[in-house]
Parts: structure tokens; C-alpha cells; sequence
């Protein structure tokens, strides 16, 4: 009976243990699939760190990509995969960027922020919203918001 009441006990407490969000870290091992005056498409890892001292089930990302405060992708991917305890975690990606949304705002902003692309294969992307994680049945929704330089 004390080793079932010691079991039960032990399993509260650490089933009572709260997750710490996640955190992204940077956006790495960017791929350009195609690039066009419409549109940018490309493969990347979102790298997330787990500081939990246990692993995290990754559920679902939500994340809008902006340029210039400008929505140009929305990021929704399910997933079903392990981020490990006290560890980055690279979450891969895949991010088709409307820029015709620049163009709609200022015609030569577009163009300037076109060329700025293509000659310095780099671009400031603000991320925003969320990635579903958890351990077993508890699931929470970690905010994202954090402004990346992409290099391509």
C-alpha cells in the first residue's frame, strides 16, 4: 500500500509540474525552392529551445510571417514530433511569401525592397503566433513573436 500511496504521490507531482514555453531561437538552413518578383518560397528550421527538463510533444504551429508590418505567409503545419528536454530543436518549415502584398502598399517600396532582396539575399521577417506543445494530454499554446533576419 505505501508503494502505491509513494506512486500516486510521486505521479501528482510531476504531472503538476508546469511547462515553460518554448522559445525561437533563430531561423536557420534557409533553402530557396523559387523567387520571383511575386513571390519567395522557401524551406527552413525554425529552432526552438526547450528549456523543460522533459522532452515536449510538438503539436501544431500557427505563425504569421510579416515584412514591413505587411502579412505575406501564414505558417500552419501540423506536426508530430519530440522536442527534447533542455535542447534546441529545429521545427522544419515551408514559407511561400505573397510580396505582390508589398507591392500593394507602395509600388516603389516594393521595388526597392525587391532589389535589397535579391542583391543581399537577406530579409527581416517578423514571426507571430503560436506552437501547440505538451507532454501526454496537457497541451499549451506557446507565443511566438520575434523578428528574424532570413539569409538566402
Amino acid at each position: 500500500m505505501k508503494n502505491i500511496l509513494l506512486l500516486f504521490s510521486l505521479f501528482c507531482i510531476i504531472s503538476c509540474t508546469s511547462i515553460t514555453e518554448p522559445t525561437l531561437v533563430d531561423v536557420k538552413n534557409v533553402k530557396v525552392l523559387d523567387m520571383n518578383k511575386d513571390k519567395v518560397d522557401i524551406t527552413a528550421d525554425m529552432i526552438f529551445n526547450n528549456p523543460n527538463a522533459f522532452a515536449l510533444d510538438l503539436a501544431k504551429a500557427n505563425i504569421v510571417a510579416s515584412i514591413d508590418s505587411v502579412e505575406v505567409s501564414t505558417i500552419t503545419q501540423e506536426y508530430d514530433a519530440i522536442m527534447p528536454a533542455n535542447a534546441d530543436f529545429p521545427m522544419p518549415v515551408r514559407i511561400t511569401m505573397d510580396l505582390k502584398k508589398l507591392y500593394q502598399q507602395d509600388g516603389l517600396m516594393a521595388i526597392s525592397k525587391g532589389l535589397k532582396i535579391m542583391s543581399q539575399r537577406k530579409l527581416d521577417v517578423h514571426f507571430k503566433g503560436t506552437i501547440k506543445v505538451g507532454k501526454g494530454g496537457v497541451k499549451v499554446s506557446a507565443p511566438i513573436d520575434k523578428v528574424e533576419t532570413v539569409n538566402f
